[in-house]
């Protein structure tokens, strides 16, 4: 491997490094509530993924713990709060 390239992958690796950390800051600002065994996933929503409309699909191990007909939900994260069907 040449000198050129291990500098970039060392650039792209710092550069992933500093953003996992600003992520882990931010999420720790966060109040957190545990979900107590509750059935969960995690899904990363960015503004692409809500404007006009998402459908977020669930993992098929979830099916059966999903209502049977379509619920309202409000999806709050850092004082915001979306309203949502489910």
């Amino acid at each position: 491997m040449d000198s050129s390239r291990r500098e970039v992958e060392k650039a792209v690796d710092d550069t992933l490094r500093k953003s996992k950390a600003d992520v882990t800051d931010t999420m720790v600002d966060d109040d957190f509530s545990p979900l107590s065994g509750k059935p969960h996933f995690h899904s990363l929503v960015t503004k692409s993924h809500v404007k006009p409309m998402y459908r977020m699909v669930f993992p098929v191990k979830l099916h059966k713990d999903l209502p049977s007909e379509t619920v309202p939900a409000v999806i709050a994260c850092r004082g915001k709060t979306w309203d949502a069907v489910l």
